[in-house]
């Protein structure tokens, strides 16, 4: 990575970048039309819990609970500890909504065997399938998506709660996979 915060670019790699753009996202977008409406389906399901499962304590059955032991020898009976859900306090509402990363793979290798497997183009669908899906579900989840390649183990491309709102700037994450891809040196940063 150079000072300026870009990469050289060989004749052969401007090559394989050239073309990018809406056209390679609405293609990509096409390739993974069908999962986005089916994901968008369970997403618009998935109801937030506050409750989580917890260790109920002082129940009369279950699992001794360690901690109280001297307790049972004194005759209590009230010594044992079972899971289960706690009753919430404030009722089953999200306050928050959930986050999640999405960490992707732009390394060279990425590219160089893409020609044989497509798997940069897959990674890319997948991307444009997580962002796609993900439009208009931001009271319920907040996401980010950042990659590693070999020259740094953090590139984000879409940072918590700044999604791209429009079809070119998930154009752009797109391309940017891409560029990533095809520009960066070899390497190991997954240490």
């Amino acid at each position: 990575l150079q000072q300026s915060g870009e990469r050289k670019k060989g004749p052969k790699r401007r090559r394989a970048l050239d073309g990018l753009g809406l056209s390679t996202y609405d293609k990509l977008y096409s390739s993974v039309a069908q999962q986005v409406s089916q994901l968008r389906v369970i997403l618009e399901a998935t109801e937030a819990t506050e409750r989580e499962r917890v260790w109920l304590k002082g129940q009369q059955h279950g699992e001794v609970d360690e901690n109280k032991l001297v307790d049972g020898v004194a005759g209590e009976r009230n010594i044992f500890k079972r899971r289960g859900n706690e009753d919430p306090l404030f009722g089953g509402v999200q306050r928050l909504p959930k986050r999640l990363l999405f960490l992707v793979d732009l390394s060279s290798s990425m590219a160089q065997y893409n020609n044989m497997d497509r798997r940069l183009d897959r990674e890319a669908a997948t991307v444009a399938m997580i962002m796609e899906s993900f439009l208009h579900f931001e009271h319920k989840f907040d996401y980010a998506v950042v990659g590693h390649d070999g020259e740094t183990p953090w590139l984000p491309l879409v940072a918590f709660g700044a999604p791209p709102r429009t079809r070119e700037g998930r154009a752009a994450v797109v391309d940017q996979m891409f560029s990533n891809a095809f520009s960066c040196s070899s390497g190991d940063n997954t240490v």
